[in-house]
């Protein structure tokens, strides 16, 4: 029986590079500049760490705000809406713009595919249909408002982790 090929690791990218103007971590999938640039030449298990980072970041910053996820709906709200997964595994769901890991980084891939659509801006995020029990601090907040500040925090949470792990140490600051 011929072996089969581990499946490729794909990109992060979600296609809103914010390195070219000079950023450090791309604001729109949190990879570092050097992550992006050197992502073809990565082997599967440098590229399968850049998703665990990726991952652990939108999980830190959405696990205190969702109680709950319905894993049997979630699966189906990706299929429907046609955003891919990757694990290493290999189970994909379905094929997009979006790639997604864990459940955390699904429910963000769903709420950044649902801020670009303009009419579900003002929504709440109780009232996107997302099978996420939200906390009750949060769940009455705008999609597009509750969009910008998780993606400021995970911008924020990659810049910490580039400051204390990959600054070498005589260009940090005091």
């Amino acid at each position: 029986m011929p072996k089969t090929q581990p499946p490729l690791v794909p990109s992060p990218c979600v296609g809103l590079c914010s390195t070219t103007y000079g950023d450090k971590i791309c604001r729109g999938c949190t990879r570092f500049m050097y992550e992006i640039v050197q992502w073809n030449q990565y082997d599967s298990s440098e590229k399968e760490a850049v998703w665990k980072r990726i991952d652990s970041a939108i999980t830190q910053v959405l696990s205190p705000q969702i109680l709950s996820i319905d894993k049997i709906k979630l699966k189906e709200i990706l299929i429907r809406k046609k955003i891919r997964t990757y694990n290493p595994t290999n189970d994909y769901i379905a094929t997009n713009d979006y790639i997604a890991t864990n459940d955390y980084t699904q429910v963000w891939a769903i709420i950044r595919s649902d801020a670009k659509k303009a009419h579900l801006h003002e929504k709440t995020l109780e009232k996107l249909g997302l099978p996420v029990s939200w906390h009750p601090d949060i769940q009455n907040s705008r999609l597009l408002d509750f969009f910008y500040q998780t993606q400021e925090n995970l911008i924020l949470l990659a810049s910490v982790y580039y400051e204390r792990y990959l600054t070498p140490p005589d260009t940090i600051r005091n």
